[in-house]
């Protein structure tokens, strides 16, 4: 997590356009009708000097279906930056396959810090497919109807977009989808809740042991109202500032009484991340109910 607040921060200084923050850039900003800034006449001219520069970062252009990326060459790779401000072609029902070649160079995403890892930003796609040979992937506001991610992907985060289902390939040794949410392989840790998930309750399915940091925490608004915490889990973040973006919403967890959940739900209330909370927003940042034993 903390690697992709990084990297989050050095595309806003890059893109110097907006506030990291609540402001959504993407309803802010516009974009050009051509891919060359010279062409451009919809953007002011902070914005073309800006793009002028993206496009002489990364001078060459590889289309993909509907998808357009821009790369630079060195030492026999393609270095390849995917932002959607600055790639007006992008087809939002098409299908986005991550490449890991480029006219038979090896692909390395800006950013990551090796070949294995890929970092998205503002790609709108109905579909996107994750190939075999990716270890690490992040979406920063982009959103997409489903994630299909290859054998070899051990991560996997959203950061301030949506995704309405989350598949894995079954050949996958690390992890597993239960109806579109991300799982470990064997379906005992809670990974991610796909974000544009059009549900307003979730019951965590009995069986699961474990919570992971960020499998609740979004960014905007979602339809996810009530959190059903089964009896089987008995591990949780350490921090609910882990768990759940407490400047967000507020979301309702109903867990059974005498549950290690209402255990951890209550020792929560009592501690400085809520209570911080409560004060700056005026409202607590979860609700919890408690039914009877099972």
């Amino acid at each position: 997590m903390k690697k992709l607040l990084i990297i989050t921060l050095l595309l806003c200084l890059a893109a110097g356009l907006f506030a990291c923050g609540e402001k959504e850039e993407i309803e802010t900003k516009p974009t050009p009708s051509t891919e060359s800034a010279a062409e451009s006449t919809t953007l002011s001219g902070e914005e073309l000097a800006w793009l002028a520069e993206y496009e002489a970062q990364y001078p060459h252009t590889y289309k993909a279906g509907g998808f357009t990326i821009r790369y630079y060459v060195e030492n026999g790779m393609a270095f390849v930056d995917y932002d959607g401000t600055w790639l007006p072609d992008d087809d939002a029902d098409a299908t986005f396959v991550v490449p890991i070649a480029i006219e038979g160079m090896p692909v390395r995403w800006a950013w990551e810090e090796n070949d294995k890892e890929v970092a998205l930003r503002k790609l709108h796609c109905a579909e996107l497919i994750v190939p075999a040979g990716i270890e690490a992937v992040s979406m920063d506001l982009s959103n997409a109807d489903v994630v299909r991610l290859g054998p070899d992907v051990e991560s996997f985060i959203i950061s301030r977009g949506t995704v309405e289902r989350i598949e894995v390939d079954p050949e996958s040794e690390a992890l597993s989808s239960k109806g579109g949410v991300l799982f470990n392989k064997d379906g005992t840790i809670f990974m991610q809740y796909p974000t544009g998930r059009p549900w307003a309750s979730y019951e965590i399915p009995d069986g699961t042991v474990a919570i992971a940091a960020g499998a609740l925490w979004f960014s905007r608004p979602v339809e996810l109202k009530n959190v059903e915490v089964p009896d089987s889990v008995t591990v949780f973040p350490d921090s609910l500032d882990d768990l759940i973006n407490t400047y967000g919403y507020q979301l309702t967890f109903i867990v059974k009484a005498g549950s290690a959940a209402e255990r951890y739900f209550k020792r929560q209330m009592t501690g400085e991340a809520f209570r911080r909370a409560k004060e700056e927003t005026g409202e607590e940042p979860f609700v919890l109910r408690t039914q009877g034993r099972g």
